[in-house]
């Protein structure tokens, strides 16, 4: 499946620490948006708010396509 530009999606993302050195197939699924293709990979902003050096920000990732899943209202 592709996915274009500003389309809504889910991507696996860890929610804690916890999480993150756990499989990563068994990381959430949060909401984000395809910010572009990159060769294989997409880069994904995670709709997860997170503080970095005292800011608010979302965190920007890169996916295959396998993790990542089309977001259903």
């Amino acid at each position: 499946m592709t996915y274009e530009q500003d389309s809504p999606v889910e991507v696996r993302f860890p929610r804690d620490k916890t999480e993150e050195l756990g499989p990563r197939e068994n990381w959430s699924w949060f909401p984000g948006y395809v910010m572009q293709q990159c060769d294989d990979e997409y880069q994904i902003c995670v709709d997860f708010e997170i503080i970095e050096d005292g800011e608010t920000t979302c965190p920007v990732v890169y996916r295959d396509s396998t993790e990542i899943r089309e977001l259903v209202n």
